[in-house]
């Protein structure tokens, strides 16, 4: 029974690091569309934010143009200290992955979403080394 439990222990350190490596395609996926995405334009259509404590996500809708004239809806999920960098907007810049245009890179998150990527693989790396320590050190 015990050495089960000690192979469950193990999966913390791993789960982790496989978190860490997540988070860094995530951050190199962000860092490419913003290079090599169609520039168009996002024409915000509704941006809901409710004032709720435990309300930590907004929602978005983008209207995008393409610069052929096609355009289309895509709804967005975002953090509210993200919507509000683009309370006051009507047009935004984005960026549209020409294989599928459902990845849209909003020109003026990027940064903000590269930095959180970035802070949560250095999170996750931190944590998994941690825990391989201190597994290490308890001998389990």
């Amino acid at each position: 029974m015990l050495h089960r439990i000690q192979k469950v222990l193990y999966l913390l350190p791993f789960l982790l690091a496989l978190l860490t490596l997540h988070q860094l395609y995530v951050a190199f996926t962000v860092q490419k569309e913003m290079r090599s995405g169609i520039e168009a334009v996002g024409v915000i259509k509704e941006a809901e934010i409710k004032n709720m404590i435990s309300q930590s996500h907004g929602r978005l809708t983008l209207q995008i143009r393409l610069p052929d004239g096609t355009t289309y809806e895509r709804r967005f999920t975002l953090p509210i200290s993200m919507l509000v960098l683009l309370q006051d907007k009507h047009e935004i810049p984005v960026r549209v992955d020409p294989a599928d245009p459902q990845k849209v890179i909003m020109v003026p998150l990027h940064s903000t979403q590269l930095r959180m990527a970035l802070i949560n693989a250095a999170i996750a790396a931190v944590g998994a080394l941690l825990s391989l320590w201190a597994l290490r050190r308890l001998n389990v």
